[in-house]
C-alpha cells in the first residue's frame, strides 16, 4: 500500500470514528441544549431585575447641572467651553461588585455634524457640575 492510498485509507477510517461518536454524544447534546435553554429560561426575569436596578441607580446618579437625567443618544453641551458630546453609552464599572463610578461615555461632536471617533468619559460629578442637555 502506498502514502496516498494508506492516507486515504486512514480518512475513511477516521471519519467513520467520528460519525459513531457523533451518533452517541447526538442523544447527550440534546439535553444539554434543554438543560442551556431552562437555564435562559428561569434567569431571564433575574436579569431583567438586575437590569432594572442598574438603569434606576444609574437614572439617579448621572444627572445634568440642571438635574437631568443623561441617557444614551442625548446630546450634552460643557458650559464651560461650549464643546457638545453625544452619549453612545452609560454604565458603572463592575470588580467582583459594583465600585461606586457611574459614567456616561461619549463622543465629540463637531460643528459640521461630524462624530468623533475617540470615546471619552464623564463621571457623575463632573457631569453635575459642567454639563447640560441640549435641547433639540
Amino acid at each position: 500500500m502506498n502514502r496516498s492510498e494508506a492516507t486515504e485509507k486512514l480518512n475513511g477510517e477516521i471519519l467513520a470514528i467520528n460519525q459513531e461518536m457523533e451518533a452517541e454524544l447526538t442523544p447527550y447534546r440534546m439535553k444539554l441544549q434543554e438543560i442551556n435553554n431552562e437555564i435562559l429560561r428561569i434567569s431571564k426575569p433575574y436579569k431583567e431585575k438586575i437590569k432594572e436596578k442598574e438603569e434606576d441607580f444609574l437614572d439617579r446618579f448621572l444627572i445634568d447641572r440642571n438635574g437631568k437625567t443623561v441617557r444614551p443618544g442625548d446630546i450634552i453641551i460643557n458650559n464651560e467651553t461650549g464643546d457638545t458630546y453625544k452619549v453612545i453609552k452609560r454604565f458603572q464599572q463592575v470588580l467582583m461588585r459594583y465600585l461606586s463610578n457611574p459614567r456616561v461615555v461619549v463622543l465629540k461632536l463637531y460643528k459640521h455634524g461630524k462624530i468623533g471617533k475617540k470615546e471619552m468619559s464623564i463621571f457623575s460629578a463632573e457631569l453635575k457640575e459642567s454639563y447640560s442637555i441640549k435641547e433639540i
